[in-house]
C-alpha cells in the first residue's frame, strides 16, 4: 500500500494597507469632514487620540470607517 504524503499548502497572510494608503485616505477625509469627525472614529475604533497611535493591523477598520 503506498500512502502518499500530502503537501501543506501556506495559508496567504492577509496583506494590510500601508501607513502611506492610509495617510492618502485620511488627507482626503480630513479635507471633507474635518478633524473632530476623524477624532470620533480613531476613538471608536480602539480609544485612540492619533493616527501614529493606531496599529497596521487597524488600518484595514480604519479604511472602512472613513469610507
Amino acid at each position: 500500500v503506498e500512502i502518499e504524503k500530502l503537501e501543506t499548502v501556506p495559508v496567504a497572510e492577509k496583506i494590510l494597507p500601508t501607513k502611506e494608503e492610509v495617510m492618502k485616505e485620511l488627507v482626503a477625509f480630513i479635507q471633507s469632514n474635518g478633524e473632530p469627525a476623524l477624532a470620533t472614529i480613531l476613538e471608536s475604533i480602539g480609544g485612540y487620540k492619533t493616527f501614529p497611535a493606531v496599529p497596521q493591523e487597524k488600518y484595514e477598520e480604519l479604511l472602512n470607517e472613513i469610507n
